[in-house]
């Protein structure tokens, strides 16, 4: 029950940052994208692996107490439905592009297909990265054998792990900031609403490994010596989901920095906060995960070769398909072209936008109520098929008839 409260907490923390940034919990909704990304690849998954696809979640939510030895079955099983999430999400993308490019000219129905490729990627990253990838590392940890209940941290790692971290925390910011300083300013790289949404890494791994095996595999990357070959093996499985889900959360910022910003193009003012988070949440996630827990696997990896070729296989299985930088480069990249799309429609067609509201108004403008300050309408309005003429339009043409009327009755009275 702990564990579900952690992995609840660490997105509610997510969501509470979109809130908190002025989003919607409607913005995070699409059902178009659910059944693709959600629903689609279980459906998949049941028709490719059968009952293996149930029993395989079972044993790694723990319900399967079978023997350890058919762990390496489920890996490959909840592998194999990581990749049709990974993949329905890529689908549900150029599916929206398609849509997008096919009605650039539309507004009222443009924002629906991008909805569908932005959602899409951030339901394939919650699916495969924060829930599927850590329980395939669960599984793993089952093949090579849970860490038993009393297992206790080396004297003083607890310890000489905060300090390091602190320390490199200290010089990778100053470095941070001096370049900032160098290049402009350097509160552009401080972005608190990213940071935290980063930090949520640390209740959802301990949501899936327990709190003493989040703590123990980041201890233990500081005195690998004093852990045996199986040990090892288990903390890089703990670490490679905390990197994991460190690039994943990074791709959700990416993601939730371009709904902010597509929900504020008709205010330029809130558009910064958006590209703020766009920018700094992979930033801050490739730095976490690149200087804290990287080094700790390398680490745990050079302290000595695995004993046992078992274990060396069991990791390789757990990792196989994982390109956490890869893909968070993906999800930027895919962004980018939605956003870029976005503007090219919105660019092209402010002045077709405001033409056709003119038009509309001067249509139904039959008492000639339009403001006559409003010029840019009145220039637009000749253009109007079959508009009527604005008040002074109107006046105009009544002087010019008079005018006319008065030259014929001074020529009868002369002639």
């Amino acid at each position: 029950m702990g564990r579900i409260a952690l992995f609840v907490l660490g997105l509610l923390i997510v969501v509470a940052i979109h809130l908190f940034e002025g989003g919607h919990v409607v913005q995070l909704v699409h059902s178009g994208a659910a059944l693709l990304c959600l629903l689609g690849p279980f459906l998949l998954g049941l028709v490719i692996y059968r009952g293996d696809l149930l029993r395989g979640l079972s044993a790694a939510f723990g319900a399967d107490e079978s023997e350890s030895g058919g762990s390496e079955r489920w890996i490959e099983v909840v592998s194999g439905l990581r990749m049709l999430c990974i993949t329905m999400g890529g689908l549900g993308f150029l599916v929206s592009v398609v849509f997008t490019v096919g009605n650039m000219d539309e507004l009222s129905i443009l924002g629906a297909s991008v909805a569908l490729g932005l959602l899409s990627v951030l339901y394939a990253v919650v699916l495969s990265e924060l829930c599927l990838a850590p329980l395939i590392d669960r599984l793993a940890l089952r093949a090579i054998g849970e860490p038993e209940a009393d297992q206790s941290a080396p004297a003083g790692a607890g310890m000489r792990a905060v300090v390091t971290d602190l320390f490199v925390l200290l010089v990778a910011a100053s470095l941070g900031l001096l370049v900032a300083a160098l290049a402009g300013n350097p509160s552009d790289l401080v972005q608190p609403s990213a940071f935290v949404i980063i930090l949520a890494f640390a209740p959802l791994n301990a949501a899936f490994h327990g709190i003493r095996g989040h703590y123990h595999a980041f201890s233990a990357g500081y005195s690998p010596a004093e852990t045996t070959a199986r040990r090892r093996a288990q903390h890089q499985l703990v670490l490679h989901s905390a990197r994991t889900l460190l690039y994943a959360l990074g791709s959700l910022g990416v993601a939730l920095g371009l709904i902010h910003i597509l929900g504020a193009l008709d205010d330029p003012s809130k558009v910064g906060k958006g590209l703020a988070v766009l920018m700094t949440a992979p930033l801050y996630a490739v730095a976490i995960a690149e200087l804290f827990v990287s080094p700790r696997i390398r680490r745990l990896q050079a302290a000595g070769s695995l004993v046992e070729t078992r274990l060396e296989s069991v990791i390789q299985a757990a990792n196989l398909g994982r390109a956490p930088l890869r893909q968070l480069v993906a999800v930027m990249a895919a962004t980018m072209l939605l956003f870029c799309l976005c503007l090219q429609a919105v660019s092209s067609s402010p002045r077709d936008f405001h033409e056709t509201n003119c038009c509309d108004a001067i249509d139904n403008d039959r008492d000639g109520l339009i403001d006559s300050d409003d010029l840019d309408c009145r220039q637009i309005g000749s253009k109007c098929p079959d508009a009527p003429a604005t008040r002074e339009t109107e006046g105009a043409a009544e002087d010019s008839a008079r005018g006319d009327d008065d030259s014929a009755l001074r020529a009868a009275e002369g002639s």
